[in-house]
């Protein structure tokens, strides 16, 4: 059993963290991050039980460790979406000239704007915090 300061030292490195993993989580593809996250999951989980952390401690730890991860996971997604929102709005800006195009063009910007937003995720080329 790890003494109370080592607990502290470990599980404090591992929240401190977090950021590190979501953006380590951002950076693969968005249909294997529900996979990653099971992974984390059960990472952290085991990182409690070598440390002798009771079952009932280590899951209440490990809930909050993981709702902190997945809220650092969602602002980082948000983050991403209003970089290319913001492009938009750049490349397009209202009331000019180019802002009065048709509908047809406007829907055609719209998915491109969505297909550069999906190889950004898949590429995990998105913005690092």
């Amino acid at each position: 059993m790890a003494s109370i300061s080592k607990k502290a030292k470990t599980m404090g490195a591992a929240v401190a963290g977090i950021p590190k993993v979501a953006q380590a989580i951002m950076a693969i593809p968005a249909e294997h991050r529900g996979r990653a996250l099971d992974a984390a999951e059960r990472s952290y989980l085991q990182t409690a039980r070598d440390l002798g952390c009771a079952e009932a401690v280590a899951q209440r730890w490990l809930s909050s460790v993981m709702f902190r991860l997945r809220r650092e996971i969602e602002k980082r997604r948000v983050g991403e979406t209003e970089l290319l929102k913001n492009l938009y709005k750049e490349l397009i800006p209202a009331g000019s000239r180019a802002s009065k195009i048709t509908d047809r063009r406007r829907a055609i910007i719209r998915s491109v704007a969505q297909f550069t937003s999906r190889i950004l995720e898949r590429s995990g080329s998105g913005r690092a915090a």
